[in-house]
């Protein structure tokens, strides 16, 4: 579990969040929905210790502070060398052995046809290819939550269907937060809808099919959200 209690940021004058608390349990995939400037960014920021909050508390779970940020565009990789060597390079930077990381890669590459990639150099890939690439090196490298930033940013059908399957599949035994406007896409995977509005949480509902109704719903809400967990601890 990561908790987030009283969470307040401010980036210059501008309070960015404002007395944030939800927590976030292994074995859901949470989604952040608000507008632009909600403070999506701000909090995914803090979850990573990228940022640290003005007044507020980050508690993680046992100690486990090992949060694997993806984020949005083609920043995620190494051009110059290829896929298998980015994966390697990024499972030893997070402390894994070799054998761990091949064990990993086995675990997965096979559900997910990556291995035909492998030995190509990242700057050969298409931009859904390594989104496809970096996600699977979130997974192997064997965090226990992925943030990823823009999720679906750029993406085509094919390559949206298969990262659903990837994190409908790592979800299992870890916490995956999803930044997307990409409602559709929310509605394939998501647990939790986490929605946000000038830096405050709005609500968190569980799964929905009309996401787009919901939305609408609650970015005319005036009301706050103060629980540090709801329908989801």
């Amino acid at each position: 579990m990561i908790k987030l209690v009283n969470v307040n940021k401010k980036i210059g004058n501008e309070c960015i969040l404002k007395n944030v608390n939800i927590s976030f349990n292994a074995g859901n995939i949470y989604a952040l929905i608000g507008p632009n400037g909600a403070g999506k960014t701000t909090i995914i920021s803090v979850l990573s210790k990228l940022m640290e909050p003005d007044t507020g508390e980050l508690i993680y779970e046992n100690e486990n502070k090992n949060v694997y940020l993806l984020l949005s565009g083609e920043r995620n990789l190494y051009y110059k060398i290829t896929v298998k060597e980015n994966i390697y390079y990024f499972g030893i930077i997070r402390g894994l052995s070799k054998k761990q990381i091949k064990n990993n890669i086995d675990t997965y590459k096979v559900k997910y046809e990556i291995e035909k990639l492998f030995n190509k150099k990242v700057e050969t890939l298409s931009y859904g290819q390594k989104r496809i690439v970096a996600t699977f090196i979130a997974m192997v490298c064997g965090s226990k939550c992925i943030i990823l930033d823009e999720v679906t940013e750029g993406l085509d059908v094919e390559s949206k269907a298969i990262l659903s399957k990837m994190l409908l599949e790592v979800k299992k035994d870890k916490i995956v937060i999803l930044v997307s406007h990409d409602l559709e896409f929310i509605e394939t995977c998501a647990d939790f809808n986490v929605f946000i509005k000038d830096g405050t949480i709005i609500t968190v509902s569980e799964k929905a099919d009309d996401l787009k109704t919901l939305y609408s719903q609650y970015m005319q809400s005036k009301g706050g959200y103060n629980e540090v967990s709801k329908g989801n601890s």
